[in-house]
């Protein structure tokens, strides 16, 4: 029950990671105030895809430290059922079964990163993002992270000013090019910016939206 600080190069090694209420995040320097109570700093904050969570803290949330000592047990790979866990004690006739909560956030892919627009002439508009992966964080060897998911697909909405729904698909890279004809038709109503909505769908569920406002 005491906590330590670490440097940043343990930090990138998955050192000090632990949850505060539904944000996930590391901590370099752990000061120590009073019984079972530490003042935290350094912190890298809405780790494992948790940014959504950086806002709206309050008092009295849990705090818990993870570490890898279960990683053996409750690594579930595409597993669509919670684990259980038997205990049983001698003399015991019968084993004691409890399962694990089970939680879709944790088949939930992250959300894209780094969206932008690139207009070659006025009229072609090319959004692309990058995605991320929750089955591998570190970009060993100049490689891409693996995608974590049976195929890669996108579904991308783009939204007019005044909440018309302009676009809708589905695609398989990260990037869609938009019709000319479609930037022409908005201007023609009065359209002056859009909100491009790009999320990553997986095999149980879809990441949380990532938005881009673009001036047309």
């Amino acid at each position: 029950m005491h906590l330590r600080g670490a440097a940043a190069a343990e930090l990138a090694n998955g050192a000090n990671l632990a949850v505060v209420g539904e944000e996930v995040l590391q901590f370099t320097r752990a000061e120590y105030i009073a019984p079972r109570t530490f003042r935290l700093s350094g912190l890298w904050r809405g780790r494992g895809g948790t940014e959504y969570a950086v806002a709206g803290h309050g008092a009295d949330e849990d705090f818990v430290l993870l570490d890898n000592a279960l990683l053996p047990v409750l690594e579930t790979g595409a597993q669509t059922v919670p684990p259980a866990f038997a205990a049983i004690g001698r003399g015991d006739a019968d084993a004691v079964i409890a399962e694990a909560p089970s939680d879709i956030r944790a088949f939930e892919p992250f959300s894209p990163v780094h969206m932008r627009a690139d207009w070659s002439g006025a009229d072609n508009l090319q959004i692309s993002w990058v995605r991320r992966s929750r089955s591998g964080t570190a970009w060993r060897d100049h490689v891409d992270v693996p995608l974590g998911e049976e195929s890669e697909c996108y579904s991308v909405v783009m939204m007019s000013d005044a909440d018309q729904i302009l676009l809708r698909a589905d695609v398989d890279a990260p990037r869609i090019a938009i019709d000319p004809a479609m930037i022409q038709s908005a201007r023609m109503q009065g359209v002056a910016d859009v909100q491009v909505t790009v999320r990553q769908k997986g095999q149980f569920t879809v990441s949380r939206p990532t938005y881009l406002s673009v001036p047309l």
